[in-house]
């Protein structure tokens, strides 16, 4: 059960540590099987593990190389919302670098239940 911050923040590292790693499988088990992942916000709602595995593997499939890195993080009880900057290459070969904000709820088994990525769409595919 998770009730200190401390849980909390381990689970964002954890995410942000599996997002850009090859195991697909670990990257899911962050997930609730209940939960909500709206990346970016506007997009169609993922659900759960095999959401996140689709996720994933769409993921793994536009990007030659992508690292995430967070750059601050906020966390109060089971929430915690998170800067970000991400620098990668496209398949297309294009060295793309962009940021954003990601909001985490935890549940109480210490998994993600809900995500919402805030970042710009719009301008990453047009770079790509």
């Amino acid at each position: 059960m998770v009730n200190v911050a401390g849980d909390v923040d381990g689970i964002v590292t954890s995410y942000f540590e599996r997002v850009t790693a090859p195991d697909a499988e670990a990257f899911a088990a962050l997930f609730a099987a209940t939960s909500e992942v709206r990346d970016p916000v506007g997009a169609p709602a993922l659900a759960g593990p095999a959401g996140m595995t689709k996720f994933h593997a769409r993921l793994h499939r536009a990007w030659q190389s992508l690292e995430m890195k967070p750059v601050e993080s906020y966390v109060r009880g089971r929430e915690a919302a998170v800067r970000w900057q991400a620098n990668g290459t496209s398949v297309a070969g294009n060295a793309i670098s962009f940021d954003g904000i990601n909001t985490f709820v935890v549940d109480d088994d210490g998994l993600i239940a809900r995500l919402d990525a805030y970042w710009n769409f719009e301008d990453v595919i047009a770079r790509f």
